[in-house]
């Protein structure tokens, strides 16, 4: 579980009016992450293998972050606001890779 927050500043100057016009992203988002899932199958054999027997299962193990891993999070929550900023101002934007 984690926490993800985020101040940018926007601003967009216009010197033949000698304006400015600002825009403000916050980001405070709650996350957390889904468990790694192991596929484990134990197999044991008997008597040179006349008998046999296998067993399956599935354990969960918490997924550790990576550097590399945090920054795509990172770009990821960042890309999702400036995504509702466009969508409020009536502008298509097309989503890039994050890879």
């Amino acid at each position: 579980m984690g926490k993800y927050r985020s101040f940018t500043l926007f601003k967009n100057g216009d010197s033949i009016t000698n304006t400015a016009s600002f825009c403000i992203v916050d980001v405070n988002a709650d996350w957390q992450l889904a468990p790694d899932v192991l596929l484990i199958q134990t197999s044991k054999s008997y008597l040179e293998g006349l008998f046999e027997s296998s067993k399956k299962s599935i354990q969960e193990v918490p997924h550790i972050l990576t550097l590399d891993e945090a920054k795509q999070l990172q770009q990821f929550f960042m890309m999702i606001a400036i995504s509702n900023l466009a969508g409020i101002l009536g502008m298509n934007l097309a989503y890039s890779s994050l890879t």
